[in-house]
């Protein structure tokens, strides 16, 4: 609900939500849910990924900052974070401008991070890689204060979510 949302808010075509697990020796980071309006065939499954600085969403989970990405294909070499491009290689798609949130408790810790992909000119624009330089536009800092408020509130709903089912476990 709160990455429908986030899409709608900002005529997002695609996101993803990750979580943070600190439990096991290495801490990683979960995918785990994903939307793409473009693309609503796709069967995105759960998976764990190191928590390292080198993506986009390592680096917001390590770091607390957000991210605003006019063109993530257009990042400078030197940065500690690239976007992977395997996936636009694999189902052919085209990430441009993406908005990457840290999801934070009410004590400051990030738990999780909100990423949303590619903000569309019109909500109902089914993009492809062809058409995504000029269907897409960069995230506003309105849109990032807003989602980053959101994201936060996700946060706490997530972690007593947790508590809630670790209650009952």
């Amino acid at each position: 609900l709160i990455l429908t949302k986030s899409r709608e808010i900002t005529s997002s075509d695609a996101g993803s939500v990750y979580l943070i697990d600190r439990r096991g020796e290495v801490p990683a980071l979960w995918f785990k849910v994903a939307q793409n309006y473009s693309r609503p065939e796709l069967d995105f499954r759960e998976f764990a990924m190191p928590l390292t600085p080198k993506s986009l969403a390592g680096y917001v989970a390590l770091t607390g900052e957000s991210l605003n990405i006019p063109d993530a294909y257009d990042l400078q070499a030197e940065l500690p974070y690239q976007l992977d491009r395997s996936f636009d290689r694999t189902i052919p798609y085209r990430t441009r401008s993406v908005l990457v949130l840290p999801m934070q408790n009410q004590e400051g810790e990030t738990i999780g991070v909100l990423q949303l992909i590619n903000r569309k000119i019109r909500s109902d624009i089914i993009l492809t890689a062809e058409n995504a330089a000029e269907s897409t536009i960069p995230f506003t800092d309105w849109e990032e204060r807003v989602l980053r408020s959101l994201a936060s509130q996700a946060a706490i709903s997530i972690e007593r979510n947790q508590l809630h089912d670790s209650i009952e476990n």
